[in-house]
């Protein structure tokens, strides 16, 4: 397994800890079972990122299930990596499968318009890879894991002056 495939595994399987834990104190279940949201491209053109996000989803819930922390219940939907599907991935899994929490947006260009979504519905939304530096300023519900554009570019221009001595590159 290649390095980026472990750190996007690991970023999310994190990102599904700390939401757990927030959805367990807020949860009004009467099991106390927790019932998140996925939406995902799990197929077209970024599948490759949306499978990898799902099996790290996966893995933590199957840990937090095995250690007796957390029961957690999971609707993935397909959102294609396209806007509208995202749209309505979001709205199915708000509307019928009631999840409070959803976990999704993998790309900026589809957490920016399932925004309005959540924040309707007051449902809360952690994208763990979409970096448009506005998308945390578009609301309260809507938290990212991965840092945005901005921050990115400066740490690696940072580390390519200072750490690799570059003066000019292409």
């Amino acid at each position: 397994m290649n390095r980026g495939k472990l750190v996007v595994l690991a970023v999310v399987g994190a990102a599904l800890v700390a939401v757990v834990v927030w959805g367990l104190i807020r949860s009004t279940s009467s099991d106390d079972t927790l019932h998140v949201g996925v939406a995902l491209p799990l197929t077209g053109d970024a599948a490759v990122y949306g499978q990898a996000i799902k099996d790290g989803i996966q893995l933590a819930a199957e840990q937090d299930a095995a250690d007796g922390s957390a029961r957690i219940t999971l609707s993935y939907e397909d959102d294609q990596g396209v806007p509208r599907q995202a749209i309505s991935a979001v709205r199915r899994l708000i509307d019928v499968e009631h999840a409070p929490i959803i976990i999704g947006g993998a790309m900026s260009s589809t957490a920016e318009p399932i925004i309005p979504v959540i924040d309707q519905a007051q449902v809360v939304l952690v994208s763990p890879t979409a970096t448009k530096p506005e998308l945390p300023g578009m609301s309260s519900f809507f938290f990212r894991l991965w840092p945005s554009d901005n921050y990115d570019g400066k740490m690696m221009a940072e580390a390519a002056y200072n750490g690799l001595g570059l003066r000019r590159v292409a």
